[in-house]
């Protein structure tokens, strides 16, 4: 087995981690892969496992009824329970109706919920109304994204919560008299489709919260993810770069009228694209990766990796 293929594997369990588990679940999980890396390989392929069904496909129906907000995400910060001292479970609560129609509010006295309409798009929702937000179901959680390192966990429910006013009173005097919540809204205005063709090469890695920048278990990220965007509205992912046996995965795309760029498999929405800062975000629900642009790939000798 090459090395290539076998640190790819070591990737895949990394984001097989989803959901909402404690920190302590995760560390104990990031080390059991950092240890795995270490185990000597020999030449004969490990035995067959018994396989397991595969996850569930997302249906339509998965996204209806209410949901609130149990974890919210800004880049390398995560925040469970509260966030900066408010409650989660009352910053952000969505309820998406069969008709066509979602609205997201919160539980502060006197704030009047957004309306949405919304288009499911074979694995994901897009809500449009003010502005546009990207949502996927995983592990029984729907994730409310921007694209740029924001995403809300969010956990369906019987019944929103609510502030009582003297208890929001309260709260606004602990926080300076003034409640500041993140603003989820996919936006990418002036960037024209063109703008996202070429290759691209991976500079930053982030999975539920844990960060990898450079590089992820001494694998440089831009040898192990690379993506390039045809004119033709074709893209070509490579999950272990050029190596020849790297995992290659065909998407078309289309732009987005927010400025992004939606990436479909097999016509099914996978992940949105726009660019920030010179950098080229992707973002998939629960895990986001900005790439670098490039003129050619980078070539990398996997069997100088030490994983014995």
């Amino acid at each position: 087995m090459k090395k290539a293929t076998f640190l790819i594997c070591i990737i895949a369990a990394l984001t097989a981690i989803s959901g909402c588990s404690d920190s302590s679940d995760k560390n104990s999980a990031s080390s059991d892969i950092a240890q795995t890396s270490e185990v000597q390989t020999t030449d004969t392929p490990p035995a067959a496992e018994e396989t397991t069904a595969p996850p569930k496909k997302t249906e339509i129906s998965d996204f209806y009824g209410k949901w609130e907000a149990v974890r919210i995400i800004e880049k390398e910060d995560v925040y469970d329970l509260y966030y900066k001292e408010v409650p989660i479970d009352k910053i952000f609560q969505l309820e998406i109706s069969e008709g066509g129609t979602a609205s997201m509010g919160s539980g502060f006295p006197d704030d009047p919920p957004k309306e949405y309409s919304w288009e499911f798009k074979g694995r994901s929702i897009k809500l449009k109304g003010e502005n546009e937000i990207y949502g996927s179901i995983k592990a029984d959680h729907l994730i409310l994204t921007n694209g740029e390192g924001l995403k809300i966990y969010m956990e369906k429910t019987d019944e929103f919560t609510s502030f009582e006013q003297a208890a929001y009173d309260a709260m606004t005097e602990l926080n300076g008299g003034d409640i500041s919540i993140p603003v989820l809204d996919v936006e990418a205005d002036g960037t024209a489709p063109e703008d996202y063709v070429g290759k691209w090469e991976c500079s930053y890695y982030e999975i539920d919260g844990e960060v990898f920048n450079d590089e992820i278990y001494g694998i440089p990220l831009e040898a192990l993810f690379q993506i390039e965007i045809m004119k033709d509205n074709t893209a070509v992912f490579r999950a272990g770069g050029t190596d020849s046996e790297a995992v290659v995965t065909e998407y078309t795309w289309e732009a987005d009228e927010s400025g992004c760029i939606e990436l479909y498999d097999d016509g099914e929405l996978v992940s949105v694209a726009q660019l920030e800062n010179g950098e080229l975000y992707v973002d998939e629900g629960a895990d986001i990766t900005h790439y670098r642009s490039v003129d050619s790939f980078t070539d990398f000798d996997w069997d100088s990796l030490s994983i014995n």
